[in-house]
């Protein structure tokens, strides 16, 4: 587990690693890049059982992604490390675990089988873990469309989200709306950025506020909208540290920074309609 620079998120954990190509989205992939360059497994799935127990490094609050290094939802995946895995999610109600695919249609079975039950995890039939977000990627408009309805299709998830990065082309809602977008350039050598990349991040932005939803820009520059979703965004929006509805903890804080704020322990404790 390892602290990092993704700005929508505290942590980084890895107890599955692996994947492979399947869209355009996939050809400059970081992941891939590394595996390669350090000699560690690609295309399949590997489970790090030690790594199981590396959650106790967070602390309350903190947002933590699953699989930067692979995707969870890979098809060589076994059923009982993905188990193992969501076992330690429900182990710590006080995180907050994002799992972010481009296999929506693996992630949809995934959890339709979890939540009818597994005889990896009794008791059956189960909710959904409620500090679970999931999301998937989105490259382009087909992309979208596909993956978001198969996501939202998932019942009772606490966030669904999106990712519109590598954005490689316009991407508009349509009439889909998930609870939060985060947008961004491809970045590194190659990065591919198309002309109309600024206008189509503002338009995609602009359909967001219109529909409620909290939109993160990943572009660089303090005039850029960084939001995160539900009562959490409101507590957040809502601490004793904000000036003028802004937080002023240097360069965008995170909620995780915040939990010591007793309004915030108050409002991330109730329900709140979105702002």
């Amino acid at each position: 587990m390892n602290k990092t620079k993704i700005p929508w998120c505290d942590w980084t954990w890895n107890p599955l690693t692996g994947c492979d190509a399947i869209s355009e989205g996939c050809r400059h992939c970081y992941a891939e890049a590394l595996s390669k360059r350090f000699g560690w497994t690609w295309g399949r799935s590997v489970f790090h059982s030690k790594r199981l127990k590396e959650l106790k490094q967070a602390k309350p609050g903190d947002w933590v992604f699953v699989c930067s290094m692979g995707d969870f939802f890979h098809h060589t995946a076994k059923r009982a490390w993905q188990d193992a895995v969501i076992h330690e999610v429900i182990q710590h109600p006080e995180l907050i675990f994002l799992f972010l695919t481009k296999r929506a249609d693996a992630m949809r079975q995934y959890w339709s089988e979890y939540c009818a039950g597994s005889p990896y995890l009794p008791p059956s039939p189960r909710p959904m873990p409620q500090n679970v977000f999931l999301g998937v990627s989105a490259e382009n408009q087909n992309m979208f469309d596909v993956r978001v309805s198969m996501l939202m299709e998932i019942p009772d998830v606490a966030c669904r989200f999106v990712s519109v990065e590598p954005m490689l082309s316009h991407v508009s809602l349509g009439w889909q709306k998930p609870d939060w977008i985060i947008a961004g350039p491809e970045t590194g050598p190659g990065a591919r950025i198309p002309l109309q990349l600024d206008y189509s991040m503002d338009a995609l932005r602009g359909e967001c506020t219109c529909n409620g939803i909290p939109f993160f820009d990943k572009r660089e520059g303090e005039q850029f909208v960084r939001q995160w979703p539900g009562h959490w965004r409101n507590a957040y929006y809502n601490c004793c540290h904000c000036e003028n509805g802004r937080c002023v903890h240097p360069d965008y804080t995170k909620l995780g920074d915040c939990v010591q704020c007793p309004l915030f322990q108050k409002l991330s404790a109730e329900e709140y309609d979105d702002v």
